[in-house]
């Protein structure tokens, strides 16, 4: 019973406390922001949404739970007095559901300084407008401990421990809705701190990260395989498949390289000169990313997996580096690993220089990569090497044989009138070709004089 007791004289006490914040976010902040009209209604509606109605229903809430209380030894039933109350909870589903928007516009809003200064923390609240509209936010956890402390010191035959079941549900509820829309927030200011490390990202990547319905799963440093060599790239991996990277300038601040699409991934076995390597292949690019330790490539490959399955997994077969074939896209091999041709074993120099295969990926001289072809998605003819093009050939269909188009041959109605022209006749005169004259072509003197 003392227990109980205690229990109840917390809920009351913290629901007193709870309320008179309200009630200082009313006065202090509400009022005052209303009657100056710095803000116009829709922004004023958003930024607010109801919380007069949630600090009124909090004010009745707590002169009950304080009656009850005085009367708790005569009664020791408190519990019907939060279901009496049901639109509080209702009141509560439109606050959390609107407190992710508010939040959003309370940034807006900070660049009208008019608006900033009456939002500040002053000499009334220290909190400011934005740790007194959080409040309600905090609340229903509150609800949820107290809830279940109050249902281990009742027993179960006792007639008040249904309605504390019931009202732990009804707050479980919210405070779930709460998780999700805490961690929403938390997911928008990672993206937007993502932009801002972006020196120069174009303005559809932008939009993307920002207003695609998406979280980010994983960002970290990881070493590229380049055509030129390895270098670094900060990655982020988002929910909807779709890899960002970008290489480090100055402290945290990142230039944009590309996004691509995953379709697919691998684990590759280590060699002495590659550990810890994953192969990420996409609709218009793939590559090979070396991660610094075998932790953090488990940790990659587990969250892609999830991007592109929707299942985690610890578990991954690892597989040799045998180029990418079966997809439409090429990893290009790094020229640093490769000091001769491929083909005909010829030693790279000045004047012998590397080349890579469009199809393999492979580096060759000049002399074995003669061969071009126009590639599935490529818009001209690539160079290949001559395995690749012998195996394009094979694996190409025929053209199908079309007959040359029939000449039309137009109607003759006269036939004389189409006879065919005999050539001019000529003849050498000195440095002159002359042609023979002719009725309508006689000159001056009788000739046509054409220079030789």
């Amino acid at each position: 019973m003392e227990q109980r007791k205690k229990v109840v004289n917390e809920l009351a006490t913290t629901e007193k406390t709870y309320s008179d914040m309200l009630q200082l976010a009313i006065n202090v902040y509400f009022q005052p922001i209303q009657k100056s009209n710095v803000l116009d209604k829709n922004d004023f509606e958003q930024l607010f949404c109801n919380i007069e109605t949630v600090a009124m229903n909090s004010m009745l809430l707590c002169y009950d739970l304080q009656k009850r209380e005085a009367n708790f030894e005569q009664n020791d039933i408190i519990c019907d007095v939060l279901l009496f109350r049901k639109t509080l909870f209702d009141c509560y589903n439109e606050y959390i559901r609107n407190y992710d928007r508010a939040i959003e516009r309370y940034g807006k809003l900070l660049n009208k300084k008019k608006f900033q200064e009456m939002a500040n923390p002053n000499d009334k609240c220290s909190l400011g407008l934005e740790g007194l509209l959080i409040t309600p936010v905090q609340r229903i956890p509150r609800y949820v401990l107290l809830m279940k402390e109050y249902m281990k010191c009742t027993p179960k035959e006792h007639p008040d421990y249904l309605n504390a079941e019931i009202a732990l549900n009804i707050f479980q509820q919210l405070a779930n809705e709460i998780n999700l829309t805490m961690a929403d927030e938390q997911n928008r200011e990672r993206l937007q701190k993502i932009v801002m490390r972006f020196s120069s990202l174009p303005i559809n990547v932008s939009s993307y990260i920002l207003d695609q319905p998406h979280l980010l799963l994983l960002e970290g440093t990881l070493n590229k395989y380049c055509r030129k060599g390895i270098k670094k790239r900060v990655c982020f991996l988002f929910s909807d498949q779709v890899l960002i990277y970008g290489s480090p300038v100055v402290g945290s601040q990142l230039s944009y390289h590309n996004t691509i699409k995953l379709i697919a991934f691998k684990s590759i076995k280590d060699t002495d000169k590659k550990t810890n390597v994953i192969q990420l292949i996409g609709k218009e690019k793939s590559f090979n990313l070396s991660a610094e330790s075998l932790q953090m490539k488990k940790e990659w490959l587990n969250q892609l997996c999830f991007a592109l399955t929707g299942e985690q997994k610890t578990e991954f077969i690892d597989v040799d580096d045998e180029g990418n074939e079966e997809y439409t896209t090429v990893i290009m091999m790094n020229e640093e690993e490769v000091s001769e041709c491929m083909k005909c074993k010829v030693r790279f120099n000045l004047t012998t220089r590397k080349h890579h295969c469009n199809y393999c990926g492979k580096v060759f001289c000049d002399k074995c990569l003669s061969y071009r072809i126009v590639l599935p998605k490529q818009l001209q003819e690539c160079k290949v090497c001559v395995d690749c093009y012998d195996k394009i050939k094979k694996i190409e269909p025929p053209l199908p044989s079309i007959p040359p188009p029939r000449r039309k041959t137009p109607f003759i109605q006269n036939a004389t009138q189409f006879k065919k022209r005999e050539p001019p006749r000529m003849r050498k005169c000195g440095q002159f070709l002359v042609r023979t004259p002719s009725i309508k072509n006689f000159g001056d003197n009788g000739l046509d004089l054409v220079q030789n």
